[in-house]
Formats: C-alpha cells, sequence, structure tokens
C-alpha cells in the first residue's frame, strides 16, 4: 500500500497543470503517475461546488474539509482507491472546519491528513490561535494510537532540513559536518530523551536496560513504566540493520543544545540576544551567529519547530523517511517566487509520520522532488499491512455526487 502526501497549492490549477503535462485527468494521475492508493493533498484552495467535479471518479472515492467561514482557502482532501477499506469516521478531529485536518478510518489504521498554519511575526496571524492548533492537535493525536500523519507540518526541527540553517551550519563548524549517522552517539541519546520524558533512571540504567532489551526476543515487562517498555521495544526495533541511523539523526538534531523543560522558555526569546545584520539576501539568516549552537537555538526559538522536535523526541511517532535516506539536501518546498527551486535551496517541511507500533510494516519511504506542478513536492511510504474492519465499508457505496455530498 502505498500512502502519498502533497500540498498541490490549488486543486484547480494543479488539474490544469497534470491535463496539459501528462494529458491525464486527477484519478488517471493518482492511479499512473503517483501510483496512491491513499493520496493526502493539503491546499486544495477550492469551494463545495468545484470539489463536486471529484466526486464521480473512477478508482477513487475523495474526502474533502473545507474552510467552512472563508472560500478558496486551505482545504484538505483524501483521495482512497476503492479497492481499500475505509469505514465511517464518527471521530471529531479538531479544526476540521477550518480545513486543515482530515481523518480517515481504515480499521487497522487511520490517516490524519493536516495542514497546520504558518506563523510569521511580520504577519498578522493571531499568534494565539497558531499555538491553539498545535496544542489541540497534540491533544487529539496523544489518544489515538493508531495515526498515520500526513501532511504539511510549516516547520523543520533541525538545521540540516532547511537549506539556510545548514548553510550557515556548515559555516560554523569550521570543518565539513560530520555524518550524522555515528553509530556511538545512539546511546547518548538515550539520556536526553529520559530528560524530556522525565523518566526516573539514570543514564547508566537506560543504557543497560537497553542493551538487555537489544539481547531478548520476547522482552515484554518492566516495573518502572509500561510506557518505557514501548519506547525501549522501539529502540530494538530502531536498531534493526537498516536502520540504526534513525536515532543518530535525531540525536544530531540536539547534540548542540541542550533540551529540557527550562530551556523551552528561554527559546522563546532567544532572537532577542541576537544581533541583527544590516542587510541580507533573502536566502541568508537575517541575524549573525557565533557557534552552532546560536544556529539550533535560534532554529528553535519558533513555537511550530520546538513542538515538532518534542513531538519526534517522545519517539511515538517515526519520521520515517530518515530510517531510509541518510542524504542532506532533502528538500520539499521551495520559494518559487525567488526561483529556488532549480538551486534545490528548500525545507523539508512536508512529512509522514507513523505510530511506532506501526513501524514494523513500513517498507520504504521517499520523496520525490520532479514532480512538479507545486511549490512542494509529494512524499511517500510504502506499507505492507491491510486496511480491514467489520463495519460497512464506505467506499462500496456509489460514487455519485449525493454519496460525495453525505461524506462530505
Amino acid at each position: 500500500m502505498k500512502i502519498v502526501s502533497f500540498n498541490i497549492n490549488g486543486i484547480k490549477s494543479f488539474c490544469e497543470y497534470i491535463k496539459e503535462k501528462y494529458k491525464m485527468s486527477l484519478n488517471s494521475y493518482l492511479k499512473d503517475i503517483l501510483g496512491a492508493d491513499i493520496a493526502c493533498f493539503q491546499e486544495v484552495k477550492s469551494t463545495s461546488k468545484h470539489m463536486l467535479t471529484y466526486s464521480t471518479m473512477l478508482d477513487y472515492i475523495a474526502f474533502t474539509n473545507l474552510n467552512r467561514n472563508k472560500n478558496g482557502v486551505y482545504g484538505v482532501s483524501t483521495f482512497v482507491r476503492k479497492n481499500l477499506y475505509c469505514r465511517k469516521n464518527t471521530i471529531k478531529v479538531p479544526f476540521s472546519d477550518h480545513g486543515r485536518a482530515l481523518l480517515t478510518d481504515h480499521g487497522t489504521f487511520k490517516v490524519l491528513n493536516l495542514y497546520f498554519p504558518f506563523y510569521d511575526e511580520a504577519g498578522t496571524k493571531d499568534r494565539t490561535e497558531v499555538i491553539r492548533f498545535y496544542d489541540e492537535i497534540k491533544k487529539f493525536i496523544d489518544r489515538h494510537e493508531d495515526l498515520i500523519l500526513c501532511g504539511d507540518f510549516n516547520a523543520v526541527y533541525n538545521v540540516y532540513d532547511h537549506f539556510m540553517y545548514l548553510k550557515e551550519y556548515y559555516k560554523l563548524c569550521n570543518e565539513d559536518i560530520p555524518e550524522y549517522f555515528n553509530s556511538k552517539v545512539g546511546s547518548r541519546y538515550i539520556d536526553r530523551v529520559s530528560t524530556i520524558l522525565q523518566y526516573n533512571l539514570n543514564p547508566e540504567e537506560l543504557i543497560n536496560k537497553k542493551n538487555i532489551l537489544q539481547k531478548l526476543e520476547n522482552y515484554s515487562s518492566d516495573s518502572n513504566s509500561e510506557h518505557f517498555v514501548d519506547l525501549l521495544k522501539n529502540f530494538r526495533t530502531l536498531y534493526k540493520p537498516g536502520q540504526s541511523r534513525y536515532l543518530d539523526f535525531i540525536y544530531s538534531a540536539i547534540k548542540d543544545i541542550q533540551i529540557d523543560r527550562e530551556s523551552e522558555i528561554q527559546f522563546t526569546e532567544y532572537k532577542k540576544n541576537l544581533i541583527e545584520k544590516h542587510f541580507s539576501p533573502k536566502t541568508e539568516l537575517p541575524y549573525l551567529l557565533n557557534s552552532k549552537q546560536e544556529a539550533v537555538g535560534l532554529l528553535l526559538s519558533s513555537y511550530q519547530r520546538l513542538w515538532l522536535l518534542n513531538l519526534i523526541l517522545e519517539l511515538k511517532y517515526i519520521d520515517v523517511f530518515r530510517i531510509y535516506c541518510s542524504e542532506y539536501h532533502q528538500y520539499t518546498c521551495w520559494n518559487t517566487l525567488l526561483n529556488l527551486r532549480p538551486t534545490n535551496q528548500g525545507t523539508r517541511i512536508d512529512y509522514i509520520f507513523v505510530p511506532s507500533s506501526l513501524l514494523k510494516h513500513v517498507q520504504n519511504s521517499g520523496i520525490s522532488p520532479d514532480f512538479y506542478g507545486s511549490d512542494h513536492c509529494p512524499v511517500f511510504i510504502n506499507l505492507n499491512i491491510e486496511a480491514e474492519g467489520r463495519e460497512k465499508n464506505i467506499l462500496e457505496t456509489k460514487n455519485n455526487i449525493l454519496a460525495f455530498l453525505k461524506r462530505n
């Protein structure tokens, strides 16, 4: 099964693009170009009337949440192949009526299609509303253990996934950036995780328990914390051949700064201690930085980036792309006004996060930077899992306008 996430920046213009380039309908594009079983689109920027265009597709059933307060902004759509299973969703997701969230329930797993707000300090958007979105979505995903999170998160959580920070980081290293996949740093990362999650175990005990776990095939109990056992099981899964580098990448995201509860408060005021440049090109950071620590601190002074890092550090959701890809300069979004895509100066802000309980089903993950039609490109995962359940399969209903209106 292939799940694709793609911020298409307007479904009408996107369909015009694929019609011109591929001589295809959206149905054929999803099936033959993306090869998607489930396709999650963000920023469809449409109206209810226009979305009726996709109510009678040959191979896919369309689910859509639009912004009910204003036409043509935001909007998320999920297209599911008819040969899959999907049951009626009765779970209310925060901000669905804003066109920012859409849940489809496939029995053995759920897919949450998300379009996160971007907070620009120079803009007019209310910061408290942005924070409320992040906080309420976090509460929601914490209540469910079978969610696959897809979408445009409008944030990076490390310097390697943002071209401006990576460029600055290169300068501050005084040498080539070492490969973050160093097997020796993984155990030290355990200490950082224990600090974040506030476990009452010292680093030596954590490392010892991890070492014991790796030797036992059916380790399943621990008197300290059942959740911590699950976390340790996940460490073991991530240290399988071919997947052992993930924790080292995550460790590299925080190795230049101490992450703890107190530092979250410090990060929010971090920019006040930096000196602004008199002039800086739009492809450079606007501050004078003297150390790698300052670069990471500046990155995490953004609420949404720190939020995303904390989500990653919990290890409940895995950034599966970084299990399979060890390269820098892997981006999913580029500034088209500055024409930065030809030189690959971008950011990786589009993700598919898989819960640790479903990690064993993941076969691979990737980015498709050569797919155009938007300022973003698609990201995808392949899973070895069946969508199945006992309730009625709503994909078997008639695919007509009336059925579309009932679903949406």
